[in-house]
């Protein structure tokens, strides 16, 4: 049975995604991951879905067996800052920065 859904707090009680937290942030491009999928309104390849920040709240990482994922993200892990010792191969170069 197709159905698409997203109600963050509900993702976990719907069996659909475990739950990340909301945030705002802008995606940039995302990437259609299943053109053929209904839902994909017939759009293919990248594009701009949003054109500045948003409030979203995000699926978790798991999905069930057999859920179609229709369109992608990128998803940028900014590892914690709890010292200086931290911030040190940032400056260094040895390690990618965000700057969001």
């Amino acid at each position: 049975m197709p159905y698409l859904t997203y109600n963050g707090p509900d993702h976990d009680d719907e069996l659909v995604t475990t739950i990340d937290p909301t945030e705002t942030r802008n995606l940039g491009d995302i990437t259609v991951a299943n053109p053929e999928h209904p839902a994909a309104a017939g759009k293919a390849g990248e594009i701009s879905f949003f054109t500045s920040e948003v409030t979203l709240d995000f699926p978790g990482v798991g999905v069930p067996d057999g859920s179609t994922t229709v369109a992608t993200y990128p998803i940028v892990d900014v590892p914690p800052i709890t010292s200086l010792a931290d911030i040190e191969p940032m400056i260094a170069g040895e390690v990618e920065t965000v700057v969001d």
